[in-house]
């Protein structure tokens, strides 16, 4: 695509006399080029982005967090967003030079207001994060819903990627597809780190952890992405060098002069108050549901295990978000609290309802497990009969203590139960084995011939 066939110069002055207005959002976000135009005519559109970029921050955080208890959450999209952006316009800047295309209108003008400039661009496309402000967890059932927010964070990835690269192209006047390469090697880099530490994060992708279902869509989403990004880098890290080689043998185009006289309209600012009031709208219905369960994993933080089953009882099962991971969660490190044998212990005095076991075990013999040091899961049976009885018999004696003990307590998936005796039944054959390995060991310790050993 060529900047010259795209440009309307003439144009240019009935552009600059208009504010930058509400229209001119979704101009941007549809990739109009007036609109992109117009952000780099307007002296105060990074204010609109900032303000963007905090009802995006609603959207995601309104029904997934307590702002009441984390209210600093709201601050990580700038965090990030200047992260990001600043990594972005260090490789354009680069490519740029590398090219031997840093257009005059960049080089006379400070770095710092360059890059204010790439980041107003940049925030410009936080609106596309409204998405995520649709609850549909309220509507159909958790598997759909992980489905649905998967499905459109794919497209928000790929639509603001694309977006991004179109300002780049009008911004830097460079083709949009070598614009596209130099936002989407930085990007399949930064991502592929991620989810590389994300995989690693999750010991059940290298052990035998009995995934929920939840979790298996989101590690096989993850894995088709680190996929998709494993096998087209090289292609389009190539098409990135190439850009630049071929921009090198190709005169700069002139920079389009810009007065920076334009402004940002009122229905702009008034698009942004009317997105925020109806998420906070929203926040009004989720916010005392996960403010309420912020105060459950505060207890159940403390071993306060008692207050934490009262408050639950109090509220109802309604009280609660859908979408809720209590502690002990698994894999949040080995000190987790509260102990299990705590939680089992207050589960079982209190005489709670299966309801509130079934929300605060969730992958409970996992965690039994790991808090004895055994991060490998109880999925495969075998591994775990040859592997157990080397652990020490102290601790596969806790895990019995323990799994006897959530065996008392009521549960609705009668499945669980079946799944829990079967594990019990391994753990203690592995205790009788333990002990005889430790038997055996202490006698060749001190010298005593045991079965099949000769002593000389």
């Amino acid at each position: 695509m060529s900047i010259e066939s795209e440009t309307n110069h003439s144009s240019t002055d009935e552009i600059q006399s208009k504010s930058f207005s509400a229209l001119d959002v979704f101009g941007f976000l549809l990739g109009r080029r007036q609109s992109i135009d117009r952000i780099l005519e307007t002296k105060d559109v990074i204010w609109l982005g900032a303000a963007l970029v905090f009802t995006a921050a609603l959207s995601r955080e309104y029904d997934a967090v307590s702002l009441i208890h984390r209210p600093f959450e709201l601050l990580g999209s700038f965090g990030a967003s200047i992260v990001l952006s600043g990594i972005l316009y260090v490789v354009i800047v680069g490519c740029l030079h590398l090219s031997v295309r840093y257009v005059e209108s960049l080089e006379s003008s400070k770095p710092t207001m360059n890059y204010l400039g790439f980041l107003a661009g940049y925030w410009m496309t936080a609106p596309l994060a409204w998405m995520y402000a649709i609850p549909i967890e309220q509507f159909t059932t958790e598997i759909f819903a992980l489905k649905f927010n998967l499905t459109m964070l794919s497209i928000v990835s790929i639509w603001r990627i694309l977006l991004f690269s179109r300002f780049v192209s009008v911004r830097q006047q460079v083709p949009f597809i070598v614009a596209l390469s130099w936002v989407l090697v930085p990007c399949m880099v930064i991502a592929f780190v991620a989810l590389i530490n994300a995989v690693l994060s999750m010991v059940s992708i290298m052990g035998g952890l009995k995934l929920t279902e939840t979790q298996i869509i989101l590690r096989d989403y993850k894995s088709s992405v680190m996929g998709l990004i494993f096998y087209f880098f090289i292609p389009v890290l190539v098409f990135f060098l190439v850009s630049m080689v071929w921009l090198g043998k190709h005169r700069a185009l002139e920079s389009v002069p810009r007065k920076i006289d334009s402004t940002v309209g009122c229905s702009s600012w008034a698009l942004c108050v009317f997105v925020a009031l109806i998420i906070l709208g929203g926040a009004v219905y989720f916010q005392p549901k996960l403010f309420r369960a912020k105060q459950v994993d505060n207890h159940l933080a403390l071993n306060q295990v008692d207050q934490a089953i009262d408050l639950m009882r109090n509220f109802g099962p309604d009280a609660f978000p859908k979408v809720w991971d209590p502690l002990p969660n698994f894999p949040n490190g080995d000190d987790q609290h509260p102990q299990l044998q705590t939680l089992a212990e207050g589960l079982i005095r209190k005489d709670s309802e299966p309801w509130i076991s079934d929300r605060l075990l969730v992958q409970i013999d996992e965690i039994a497990m790991r808090q004895i040091g055994w991060t490998q899961g109880t999925k495969d049976e075998s591994y775990l009969r040859s592997m157990l009885p080397y652990e020490s018999p102290g601790a596969i004696a806790q895990v019995i203590s323990c799994l006897e003990l959530l065996q008392k307590i009521p549960v609705t998936d009668s499945t669980v139960s079946k799944d829990r005796e079967k594990l019990l039944e391994i753990v203690r054959e592995a205790l009788l084995q333990s002990k005889q390995n430790a038997m055996e060991r202490s006698m060749q310790e001190n010298g005593t011939p045991s079965d099949g050993v000769t002593a000389f």
